[in-house]
């Protein structure tokens, strides 16, 4: 996903290699039994899956058919900004 045309403009090839290479050590393999079907872009029912199947706290997206459900399960989904907002406190 970091590699997209969109995000070239604001991303190096470098930093993206970096960011994987660093995001790699840490990467956990969940496997989707079932996908739940409530985004209003289908596309995006597998991360509602993922951070469900996950247990995440948080699904950070600029996805506006994401942030309109606000909560999947445990996880809050939030924009990086309001992510930071929270982290930062």
């Amino acid at each position: 996903m970091i590699s997209r045309e969109k995000f070239r403009r604001i991303v190096s090839a470098t930093q993206t290699l970096r960011f994987v290479n660093l995001i790699l050590k840490r990467l956990t393999i969940v496997e989707i039994d079932a996908t739940p079907h409530l985004s209003r872009d289908p596309k995006d029912n597998y991360l509602l899956a993922l951070a469900l199947r996950s247990d995440a706290d948080y699904l950070i997206t600029g996805d506006d058919d994401l942030l309109v459900l606000k909560q999947i399960g445990n996880a809050k989904i939030v924009t990086m900004s309001d992510f930071q907002s929270l982290r930062l406190g």
